[in-house]
């Protein structure tokens, strides 16, 4: 019944957050746009969120995993009333280009820098023995995105785009009572998340230089996440370009969140054939294969068959490095190991969000996505490098 629960508030935890942030990242360009930004201004707004976030990550981490720092639960729930309150100021009408500006800003960084704790939250208790595969939970949040994508998508063919602001309120006031219905969580040297998962000793104050094996992930899965996030923040405008609309915008997310979640719920099968190392391997080809395929569309059938790359691309790395960074960390490490996995997020967010922004100012739709495609073929090169690096210090530690 104990394993019940946790699934429940977990599950609830990560469906919630991920309805505001499929609306947050498929239709907010539509919106800026709306509101009288450029692709570049976009770009700009969107590289500063995601920036804020990685800061906002990079500290949290530290007070969570500290001896004597704030409780995860505390640092969620802050963050989620935030997003709520920030949203505010748009029950009166469209507000000032520079309010506009300050609340997107604060809204994406903060739903960027969410991620990390929460995925933590939920690995302990997997780690703890809880009947809670965090693939599944995960597979679940990725659901919530999907479904929330094709229905806001068709809701904004008839409705104005202006609306999108009372979907982010609701869903971050969804969040906050998720983030109230969880377990208490720990604090200093009580259980991270549970009794049976307690601290070793002081988290590492200088976390990369410990573990250098994940600074060429960083680098390499970063660019790949970039070239991901010059597709997807884009993706409407792309879908557009071949003859879309903001509904057909929603199915091309469908299709690949459905991709996502079976792999997502398969995760379990598949590492039982496959190492988290080799699985990594498969999404760093993936993502680049992706990229290709989208440059090749003609149409927007053909860019959903490029979303069911998905599958083997981001669903693989999501999981993949979630379970691979845990594996490598201390137990007193444990938030800033999955933060590794965020942090790849918004620093890709931010170079994906500019470059893509930038690109579609300058170049035409098709150059801009050749450009996706040799952002992703270094990423590729630069992960699989790391990779093998990784797999060189397992075998030494082995002996």
């Amino acid at each position: 019944m104990r394993d019940r629960t946790l699934f429940r508030q977990n599950a609830f935890l990560q469906i919630s957050f991920f309805i505001g942030f499929g609306i947050l990242s498929i239709y907010s360009v539509l919106f800026l746009q709306k509101a009288g930004y450029s692709t570049l201004e976009i770009g700009i707004a969107t590289t500063l969120a995601n920036l804020l976030g990685t800061l906002v990550q990079l500290y949290t981490g530290r007070l969570a995993d500290r001896a004597r720092g704030l409780s995860i639960k505390a640092i969620l729930l802050a963050q989620s009333v935030t997003m709520a309150v920030v949203m505010l100021p748009y029950f009166g009408g469209m507000p000032s280009l520079a309010v506009v500006f300050v609340t997107y800003l604060i809204y994406c960084g903060l739903a960027q820098a969410v991620q990390g704790p929460m995925n933590a939250v939920t690995v302990a208790f997997e780690k703890a023995g809880h009947a809670i595969p965090f693939n599944i939970i995960r597979g679940l949040g990725s659901m919530s995105y999907g479904v929330t994508s094709v229905l806001t998508g068709f809701y904004f063919d008839s409705q104005p785009i202006e609306h999108l602001p009372y979907f982010l309120f609701a869903s971050s006031f969804l969040f906050s009572i998720a983030i109230l219905m969880l377990p208490k969580p720990p604090t200093g040297g009580q259980q991270l998340a549970d009794d049976r998962i307690r601290r070793t000793g002081k988290a590492t104050e200088h976390f990369y230089a410990k573990y250098p094996v994940f600074v060429p992930l960083i680098i390499g899965f970063t660019l790949l996440f970039a070239g991901h996030v010059m597709i997807n923040n884009y993706l409407a405008l792309i879908v557009e370009n071949r003859g879309g609309g903001p509904g057909q915008t929603g199915l091309a997310v469908a299709v690949a969140i459905s991709c996502e979640v079976l792999a997502l719920f398969s995760f379990t099968a598949i590492r039982r054939k496959l190492s988290d190392r080799t699985i990594l391997f498969t999404s760093a080809f993936t993502f680049t294969l992706k990229a290709f395929l989208l440059y090749l569309s003609k149409n927007v059938a053909m860019i959903f068959v490029s979303q069911i790359l998905q599958f083997g691309g981001f669903a693989f790395f999501t999981a993949g490095m979630s379970y691979f960074a845990a594996q490598l960390v201390e137990p007193q490490d444990l938030v800033k190991g999955q933060s590794v996995n965020t942090i790849i997020m918004s620093l890709g967010g931010a170079m994906g969000s500019f470059v893509g922004g930038f690109a579609l100012h300058i170049l035409s739709v098709n150059q801009s996505l050749l450009l996706t495609v040799g952002v992703s073929l270094v990423g590729t090169i630069v992960a699989v490098a790391g990779l093998v690096k990784a797999g060189k210090v397992a075998a030494q530690k082995a002996r």
